[in-house]
């Protein structure tokens, strides 16, 4: 509503809100109701050539594609002169690229809506669990109970009989039989099962099941340095949420997760982004290498 600037208050677009709740209207058609902004002012003036151009490309998306739909209408109702005044308009424009680049792929403008709203619609439905498979796992030989207990990850383990610390005085002040157990939980990430343990994570080795490690070896493991198991040509081909492959938004190039001479990285076969401070291989995401990925292209 005021971009571009349209001098329209904070008040007067909180008296259309409840204009339009109030009396079950749509925003749009509370903007036409009137008796908000004073007559004959600047901001009323403004308010109705912004009406005329809605219900002008109302008409318009019957007939014509939305991508150069919305490109039109973003400098005909000024948006994009607005964005060039901007201080730093470069990452704004790249977004709105991106956006348009999707929208001609659609041939209608409802079709586009329909899409956008069952996207919508699917970020709020809770996504079925998924899990990727243990080395050496076969997918057309896997059993019921081995998918059940691949699913089960991650899993916090319960401490044994021999985790247990008890306090050297039994007759001191605090009546706790035992001092609080850290808790250690058991992951499958992309390159195999490992430990977590607040911010510390190590790999389990080749010989211990993530399915049956017991708390106590857990701890023996974590207890020991880390050690980066180099394996100079695996590489890991990142999935999206819904275990879909993920691909860069730019390159449109599926995202590997690779180990380098200078440590693990992330790639879409043009750019290569290296992980930062506190990003673990074991953690590492097809979101998260998205954002490695542009944070890498914006410093060339």
């Amino acid at each position: 509503l005021n971009t571009p600037k349209r001098g329209i208050g904070k008040r007067s677009i909180e008296q259309f809100q409840e204009i339009a709740k109030d009396n079950q209207l749509s925003l749009f058609e509370a903007f036409q109701s009137g008796h908000v902004l004073k007559s004959g002012s600047n901001q009323e003036s403004a308010l109705e050539q912004l009406i005329h151009l809605i219900k002008d490309y109302q008409k318009k998306q019957e007939s014509e594609k939305p991508g150069s739909l919305v490109r039109d209408l973003l400098h005909e109702s000024g948006y994009w002169d607005e964005i060039l005044t901007l201080k730093d308009p470069e990452t704004k424009i790249k977004n709105i690229e991106l956006f348009l680049s999707a929208l001609s792929k659609f041939d209608s403008c409802q079709i586009a809506v329909d899409v956008l709203v069952e996207r919508e619609r699917l970020k709020n439905t809770p996504r079925p669990k998924t899990a990727s498979l243990l080395e050496g796992m076969d997918p057309e030989t896997l059993t019921k109970e081995e998918a059940l207990q691949l699913l089960s990850l991650p899993k916090v383990l319960e401490p044994d009989d021999d985790s247990q610390i008890t306090p050297a005085n039994p007759d001191a002040e605090s009546e706790k039989s035992e001092e609080e157990i850290p808790e250690i939980t058991v992951h499958n990430g992309p390159y195999g099962p490992y430990l977590r343990f607040g911010d510390e994570t190590r790999s389990l080795a080749d010989d211990d099941d993530p399915f049956t490690i017991t708390y106590g070896r857990a701890r023996e493991i974590l207890s020991q340095p880390k050690q980066f198991r180099r394996r100079q040509s695996k590489e890991i081909s990142l999935k999206n949420d819904d275990g879909t492959t993920c691909t860069d938004p730019v390159s449109e190039k599926p995202i590997l997760l690779k180990e380098g001479r200078f440590g693990p990285y992330v790639t879409d076969g043009e750019t290569n982004a290296s992980l930062q401070l506190g990003d673990t291989v074991e953690q590492m995401n097809g979101e998260r290498a998205k954002e490695l990925l542009a944070e890498r292209r914006a410093q060339q």
